[in-house]
């Protein structure tokens, strides 16, 4: 992992214009790297937060996009739902699908609006029937999940833009054409992007 890691963040160096400002400082480099080995060592920890409490727990999809689900009544006026993609749902945190909804939310929504969104699923979810959930844990739960997952999926973020890329070396910003035509090198790009913000503005070392 911590050479993945590492083959990560030469990809920020050498390409700066990609990224924001906070996550190319150098002794982020160091920061992220050195606190692997400790969320390695949490791994049953951090699965024991995420699926311990049986009130985080519902049949989901793991990102509560609405592409991914339908609803309609029946007729005795019954809701009924149906799902769309079968092979990412089951019994779930609801703090995942949470995630993976605001996943592809600008950097600043997660700096700024995290606990905003998070009160709204709370308040809704509550209301629909669901129990009401703690806003502290769920934050958590949601910072966790970056950390395991998200980090995962980020380190392998620079192989598959730079295959999708070819011209990345005159690409001046995030926001370049290239990956408006590019679809999967735009989402491996964000993804890598926000979890690096959220690493380095919530010290998910310190969380882990």
């Amino acid at each position: 992992m911590i050479q993945r890691a590492n083959r990560m963040f030469d990809f920020v160096e050498r390409y700066p214009k990609l990224f924001p400002e906070n996550v190319r400082i150098p002794r982020f480099r160091d920061q992220l790297v050195g606190d692997i080995p400790d969320l390695v060592a949490a791994a049953d920890r951090i699965r024991e937060v995420l699926y311990g409490n049986p009130e985080f727990i519902a049949f989901a999809h793991w990102n509560a996009n609405i592409d991914n689900c339908w609803f309609w009544r029946d007729a005795q006026g019954a809701l009924q739902c149906g799902f769309m993609d079968w092979a990412n749902a089951g019994q779930i945190s609801v703090a995942q699908s949470v995630s993976g909804a605001i996943g592809g939310a600008e950097p600043y929504i997660w700096n700024e609006h995290l606990d905003e969104l998070l009160t709204v699923f709370i308040e809704e979810y509550a209301a629909r029937g669901g129990p009401r959930l703690s806003l502290d844990e769920m934050r958590l739960h949601n910072l966790l999940i970056v950390a395991v997952s998200g980090l995962a999926y980020a380190m392998g973020a620079p192989i598959a833009i730079a295959r999708d890329i070819a011209e990345i070396d005159a690409v001046e910003s995030y926001r370049d054409d290239c990956f408006r035509d590019h679809e999967n090198a735009r989402i491996q790009l964000h993804m890598m992007t926000k979890m690096l913000n959220v690493w380095q503005t919530r010290r998910l070392g310190d969380v882990v």
